[in-house]
Order: C-alpha cells, then structure tokens, then sequence
C-alpha cells in the first residue's frame, strides 16, 4: 500500500524527485530497484525508560539462526513488499518519485542477468515533495551477504527470502545493505525478519527462522516452569527453564535447560510462565498446604535499654536436616525474579539490617542460617526466602523459608535458639526433594 508515493519512469510526473541509478564499472547490472522505507522499526521494550517503544536494535537475515539480537543496524519499515524496479540502459536505470511524506532511507540494488545482486547504494533522506529536483545515484559493487562483522571496507547486500533468478512474480521483502560503515534494513511491519513465522512459534521476531537451543539457564534467568523425571522411579517433578524452540519446526516451542533447576510441583501446575504474581502469591498462599518449605526460628535479645534487638546466637542450633547430600547453598528474597546473594543483607528499618546465609552440614544436606545484625524495636517481621540447594554440577533445588523471629529481654536466651527444620506440610503431591536423592 503506497498512499503517499507514485512512480514515475523517465518520465510522466511533473514535480517529484528524479533519480538516475548508474552502474559500476565493469559490473553487468541488468536492473534496478528502490526499496523504500518510510518509517522507524520499533519494538514494544522501552528499555531507556523515556515512556516509548525502543528502536529495532537490527534484523538476522538467514544464515545465522543463533543470533540472539540480529545484526546491529538501522531498520525500516518497507513501503511495499514489490521494490520499484527499472530496466538499466547503457550503465543507468531512472526513476522519478513523487512523496508527500519526508523518505527516511531508500536501498538501491543492482542486479546482473544471471539474477545475483551484484551492486548497491544506500540514498540520503528525501524530503517531501517540494518542486522538481534530480539525484544522481552511483551504486558500488557488492560481494558476500551481509555477516556478524561489518566492514569497514567491504559493501555488501543481501535480499530475502528468495534471491533466485526466477523470483519475478514472488518479489523479496527483506532487503540488507552494508556500504562502508553503515548497515540499514528496510523489512515489512507484520513480519520483520521475512521468515513468514506466526508469532506464537518465534523465538525471535528479529532473525529469519531462529533458534534458541537447550542451554544451562541459571535460576535469576529463567522464565518458566516444564515437567520432568528425575530417580530410580522416574518421579515426577517441576523444573524451571528458559524457551527453547527452533523457527524450522514450528510447533516445538518448549521451556527447557539443561541444568535441573527442581521447585515445587504447584508451580508447574498453576505458572508455565513465571512473574511475580504467581510465584510469590502462590507459595505464600500454599505455605503448610501443598508447597514443600523450610521453617527457620532465630531467637532475638533485646538490649536493656531496648533500644535494638540482636540475634542470641550467630548460627542455627538445628539443622534441617533433608535427604541426599548437597555441596552449598545461596538466599533470596521472596517472590521473582529470583536474586540468589550470600550473605542476603535485609533492611530492617533505619541503619539496622540483618545478614544472612546459609550453611550446609557437611556430607549431608542439613541446612541452617547464619545471622548477624540487628533489628530496631518492636517486634520484626516474617522473612519469606528462598534457598537454592546445590546438589551436584547440573542439578539445583528451590525451597521457600520460612523465617520467624521470638523476641527475650535481655539475658533471657533460651538454649536452643535457632532452630531450622521443615516445615509442618500437608503436601501429598510436591515431589520436589526427590531432586535431592541420587
């Protein structure tokens, strides 16, 4: 659809801008099209934080499905799939365009009689139609497709999805120019990378035919949750991964990772995709219900002013004592996404904040906290936390706790007076500390 623009060959407009295209030398350059773009690719990511869509950062054009962002460059929205074309006479193709609209970038290619693009030019801005006016065009000769790196040197062009010599008829609709140090697209809106991939099966809207393989996803990055097996007994657990998917074999979408990151069978059945609402609401919700946890007590003294009140002792007393064996453990705070530290440091209110980690018997799997700080008067709050349980190289365990805090008067700390244990459960169906067994 071209509502502002009309085309002109040699001639026929009064007005307009007239261009003529002319050839390299020694370049058999059989004919000449214009692809124009005439606005800004945008996404809808506004990672400035200036309260509108971020610019495309670049397009992957075939031969390089892993990209993860495409090619840096700048992108343009095509005016029409069909390129103008024009027949080139004696070394010059000519065009006139008539635009009531200013013309950001326009891509000029040249193509030899064997169908191959052999030649390109990347035009200056057009303004909109103010009068007749004449631009001379000199298209350079273009080798190799475009590639990871851009030369500084080199001119370069690519066209997709079909550069064949028989295209007439099924026009390309992704056009890629590199001449010196600028790289600039011109692609369709409603698909920008020209692989004619529904959106429900992209794994990147910016690279032609994707793919995001299988990869160890720590648990800060993944995304969602999938259904696994782990044990002698195949047990049924849930996992946290990331999407993997493959562009060529639309429909196998799937969250995956090849580390085995194990949490709480519920996620898997209410979150396959992982946000802050689900996540936190629902273990808070399910919490001595359905969800495996661990429930922490630090007994906290008071000075005798009162003025603070410090933990009695600097570690756990008990342990939880959880099957298998595991060779350490990070903190988090509650919710997602998920921000594993040790030590975790907790604000507690004015210059106070409490320290914690977690400790690891060893040759078992018997957690503990570790403490230190203090928290200012009146009584302190319920910590949720999760614990990230290391098992072996490639498999992790997710488990809430559950901190509560007992405040004495000083001098009045009771012996034990930490105590880590699990937590009181109802939980028939979370099968998350299977991951913990061999």
């Amino acid at each position: 659809m071209r509502p502002f623009l009309v085309l002109c060959l040699i001639a026929g407009c009064a007005d307009g801008t007239s261009i003529e295209v002319r050839s390299p030398d020694g370049v058999d350059v059989e004919k000449v099209e214009l692809f124009i773009g005439t606005g800004g690719c945008t996404i809808p990511i506004d990672d400035d934080g200036n309260g509108e869509d971020d610019p495309c950062p670049g397009i992957g054009p075939p031969g390089d499905a892993t990209l993860t962002s495409g090619l840096p460059g700048e992108v343009f929205h095509v005016d029409s799939i069909e390129p103008f074309t024009s027949a080139s006479v004696d070394g010059a193709a000519y065009f006139r365009i008539e635009s009531a609209v200013d013309l950001p970038v326009v891509i000029a290619v040249g193509t030899g009689a064997d169908g191959v693009q052999n030649s390109v030019a990347i035009l200056k801005k057009l303004p909109a139609d103010a009068g007749a006016r004449r631009v001379v065009v000199q298209l350079e000769q273009a080798g190799n497709a475009l590639t990871k790196l851009r030369s500084p040197t080199e001119t370069r062009v690519s066209i997709w999805p079909d550069a064949s010599p028989d295209r007439d008829g099924a026009p390309p609709t992704c056009v890629g120019a590199e001449v010196r140090s600028r790289r600039v697209f011109v692609v369709p809106e409603d698909d920008l990378d020209c692989d004619a991939v529904i959106a429900a099966d992209e794994c990147n809207a910016l690279v032609h035919l994707a793919q995001n393989p299988v990869k160890a996803v720590p648990a800060e990055a993944a995304t969602c949750t999938y259904p696994s097996h782990v044990g002698r007994n195949a047990t049924e657990v849930c996992m946290i991964g990331d999407q993997a998917c493959d562009e060529s074999m639309p429909g196998t979408n799937s969250c995956n990772n090849l580390t085995e990151t194990c949490i709480s069978n519920t996620l898997c059945a209410s979150c396959p995709t992982l946000d802050e609402g689900c996540v936190g609401d629902l273990i808070v919700d399910d919490l001595g219900g359905s969800v495996r946890a661990i429930a922490c007590k630090v007994v906290l003294e008071t000075d005798v002013n009162e003025t603070q009140a410090t933990p009695c002792s600097d570690a756990s007393e008990q342990t939880a004592q959880l099957p298998g064996t595991c060779l350490g453990s990070t903190l988090s705070p509650f919710g997602y996404p998920f921000a594993f530290a040790d030590p975790l440091v907790v604000a507690t209110g004015s210059s106070d904040e409490l320290q914690l980690s977690s400790a690891i018997a060893s040759g078992t799997c018997g957690f503990g906290l570790v403490h230190a700080g203090s928290f200012p008067p009146g009584t302190p709050p319920r910590l949720g936390l999760w614990a990230k349980l290391v098992v072996s190289s490639t498999r992790e365990v997710l488990l809430p706790v559950i901190v509560t805090f007992d405040v004495v008067p000083a001098g009045m700390c009771p012996q034990n007076a930490s105590i880590c244990g699990p937590a009181p459960t109802a939980a028939t169906t979370d099968r998350v500390l299977s991951c913990l067994e061999p």
